[in-house]
């Protein structure tokens, strides 16, 4: 077999792999699967998918770097094209609140790292933390942004809220049913709301940028 089409068959057996431990860690946590699951469901053997992932852990964080990679290019595209502004966290909000709308299989991974205690950052997590932090500290700089807010806790926060509308929001929707409110556009409505009152929360006061 030539260069090329071991390559290929690498790259698939990975990609297998990968599909499969996403698909058991997403609907059972990773403490509760095991190698031999992953095996059994991907068809790859147990010795081949130590090969490729040393570890259960090594595997775990592949595959929250794959759910994840999709978002961090769209918001590195957005850091390297925009100041670090009111405006750049409107398309934050934005971008992170629609892909997690489109895959709601991050929320419920979320929710298996915060019940597994998994307090790990991977690689492009850590870029991504890193990079926000550093954009939101120079639009402070810049008068851009409230001096009195922590760049790393305006991230917690966008993320939290986001992430928390999505694992609760049939729940809150039925917080309206007494006042007979049940419009159909949730999603918007809560959407426009946190981006209104969140960019209005880190705006400068007038007094703020005049000074």
């Amino acid at each position: 077999m030539n260069q090329p089409a071991r390559k290929r068959d690498a790259e698939a057996t990975q990609t297998a792999i990968l599909e499969t431990a996403q698909a058991l860690f997403v609907e059972f946590g990773m403490d509760a699967v095991s190698m031999r699951n992953i095996a059994l469901q991907s068809g790859v053997t147990k010795s081949l998918i130590h090969h490729h992932f040393q570890t259960k852990e090594q595997l775990w964080c592949a595959v929250k770097e794959r759910m994840f990679a999709e978002y961090a290019e769209m918001q590195m595209a957005i850091f390297d094209s925009m100041p670090g502004g009111p405006d750049m966290l409107r398309h934050t909000i934005r971008v992170y609140f629609n892909f997690v709308r489109e895959h709601p299989e991050i929320v419920r991974l979320w929710c298996w790292t915060c019940l597994e205690g998994d307090a790990q950052a991977g690689f492009v997590e850590r870029q991504l933390i890193q990079r926000g932090v550093a954009k939101l500290s120079e639009a402070q700089e810049k008068g851009l942004l409230r001096a009195d807010v922590n760049p790393m806790l305006l991230i917690v926060q966008l993320v939290g809220m986001t992430n928390q509308w999505f694992l609760a929001r049939e729940r809150y929707q039925m917080w309206a049913e007494p006042s007979g409110e049940q419009p159909n556009n949730w999603d918007e409505l809560f959407l426009a709301q946190f981006e209104r009152l969140f960019i209005d929360g880190v705006s400068p006061s007038d007094n703020e940028t005049s000074s």
